[in-house]
């Protein structure tokens, strides 16, 4: 049987989020053979994407708090 899985399900084992423990069974059943996993090739390019928008996100975020901390402390009630 064809199981057909998209970008969420990458996302899901990359990251380790909430479904990840469905996406692996599924990975499961895949390596034992009572399923084939379809994946299309945008699936794996969305996710890296996605990941790359976020490190990013994540690093203009880093430098904006830190920025922040700086001001801070040059007022006299955060010292």
């Amino acid at each position: 049987m064809g199981v057909y899985v998209e970008t969420n399900f990458v996302l899901e084992l990359a990251l380790l989020q909430e479904q990840q423990e469905s996406c692996q069974q599924l990975l499961n059943l895949a390596e034992s053979g009572r399923i084939n996993l379809i994946l299309p090739a945008f699936s794996l390019t969305e996710p890296y994407e996605t990941l790359i928008c976020r490190e990013k996100i994540r690093g203009k975020l880093l430098h904006n708090l830190r920025d922040e901390l700086n001001q801070l402390g040059h007022s006299l009630p955060y010292q």
